[in-house]
């Protein structure tokens, strides 16, 4: 844009939520069984700049992690999941 031209505001708020939005994020379990791989989704996440917020999708388990690698590594200790 040239120099002294002004955007509209609704472009500036359109970019300022861009930049500003969490990372989403899903843990994914594998499934092996008869039927081959499959896979399930058991937490849903939002990645923030200083932290990042988890909702189990089964149980109603809500936590706040450092990072979603940190919420990876807790929901990895039970069974494998993959960070999506």
């Amino acid at each position: 844009m040239a120099r002294g031209v002004e955007r509209p505001f609704s472009e500036w708020v359109e970019e300022l939520v861009r930049v500003s939005a969490p990372r989403v994020f899903a843990l994914v379990a594998e499934i092996d069984d008869e039927l081959g791989k499959d896979g399930q989704v058991v937490a849903c996440g939002m990645e923030f700049h200083d932290h990042a917020e988890v909702v189990a999708v089964e149980g109603g388990i809500r936590g706040a992690f450092r990072s979603a690698l940190s919420a990876f590594e807790l929901f990895s200790r039970k069974d494998p999941v993959q960070l999506v």
